[in-house]
């Protein structure tokens, strides 16, 4: 179980094309090639939306935010070796896309690549210390290793910056139950259902 980052909205996307330089004269076709993707993919298209990032990035090779959307798209697709080489492809272009760690992060957990993943999120949460998510995720990748204790001081770290991250309190949960720490797991597991009832993995 990881935690996506989502794609940009349109408001966001015409901001990344703002600061990426994109070629104007290409700007008609790049918008509504980047529009499409976003919604083929939220519909669950994700060979519709990876044609259409492909199609961006023909038109400009130089833009991140189609790489980390065609690899969100693989990703979703359950094409992982496809999804890192995307978000690679990213984090060359802009170092300093702590999404596109995390992303590539998400992608060596669910390859069972751990240590890849742990060092992603890193970089991830050291770019921006805010970034909940991540935070989440590395705590998913040290359970995943059996490493509890670190597992839950992600979680936690998580949770301190966002107290109504259910998926948080749910996974730090899990991580109280396995050491046995049954009471501490019960009181995340019913914060998880109060702060979201329809989920039904608490």
């Amino acid at each position: 179980m990881v935690e996506s980052s989502e794609l940009e909205t349109g408001g966001e996307l015409w901001d990344n094309l703002s600061a990426a330089g994109i070629d104007w004269n290409n700007l008609r076709d790049t918008v509504g090639y980047l529009e499409r993707a976003l919604s083929y993919h939220n519909e669950g298209e994700y060979d519709l939306a990876i044609a259409d990032h492909s199609r961006v990035i023909a038109l400009n090779p130089s833009f991140v935010v189609a790489y980390r959307g065609r690899g969100l798209s693989y990703f979703e697709n359950g094409e992982y070796d496809l999804a890192v080489a995307d978000f690679s492809h990213a984090i060359t272009l802009n170092p300093g896309d702590a999404d596109a760690y995390n992303c590539r992060g998400n992608a060596y957990s669910v390859k069972g690549d751990y240590d890849l993943a742990i060092a992603d999120f890193n970089r991830a949460t050291t770019l921006n210390p805010s970034y909940a998510i991540a935070y989440c995720n590395r705590g998913f990748a040290y359970h995943y290793k059996r490493e509890y204790d670190l597992a839950i001081a992600d979680f936690s770290q998580a949770i301190a910056l966002n107290p109504g991250y259910a998926v948080a309190y749910y996974c730090r949960g899990n991580a109280y139950y396995v050491k046995g720490e049954y009471d501490l797991a019960i009181a995340d597991y019913s914060r998880s259902i109060i702060l979201n009832p329809d989920d039904t993995l608490a």
